[in-house]
């Protein structure tokens, strides 16, 4: 009995590994994005390499999120860790969404013919964006501590 528990602790510590490893290369996938917004700058507005560079990412995106589905679903059951892998899937959810809209937002403001009202008011939300982008990456950073808490309590 006593070796099938340290199995099965061995087996949820190999998950949340992977689950680490998977937000490693979210953060690669987001610095893709960056990098393809400002070679789209640097083009002076190259959509078409932006919009594949954009479709490669999202495609990354995907896999990632299926990968963690699956620790969720196989690694996480009956564990407070379940809870929190679906809490963090729904932030990268949401901080995905923010980060389509503030590149949005920097394209219409980088591109525009001329500065015009709309520039302003695309200013203006653009802050809010990049501030509501920084909370959920606070929220985010606090749920992968509570997992990492949680790791190290079950050792």
């Amino acid at each position: 009995q006593e070796g099938h528990m340290e199995d099965q602790q061995s087996a949820g510590r190999a998950l949340y590994t992977r689950l680490f490893a998977l937000q490693e290369q979210r953060v690669l996938a987001y610095n893709a994005l960056d990098k393809a917004f400002e070679e789209l700058v640097a083009s002076k507005g190259d959509m078409a390499a932006y919009g594949a560079a954009c479709a490669s990412v999202t495609a990354r995106f995907a896999a990632i999120s299926g990968e963690i589905r699956a620790i969720e679903e196989n690694g996480a059951s009956g564990a407070p860790r379940s809870l929190l892998v679906r809490q963090l899937q729904l932030l990268e959810k949401r901080k995905l969404e923010l980060t389509v809209q503030q590149d949005v937002l920097r394209t219409r403001i980088q591109f525009a013919p001329e500065p015009t009202e709309q520039q302003r008011e695309d200013q203006v939300s653009l802050e809010s964006v990049r501030g509501f982008l920084a909370g959920v990456v606070g929220e985010i950073n606090d749920v992968l501590e509570e997992i990492r808490a949680d790791l190290c309590d079950a050792e």
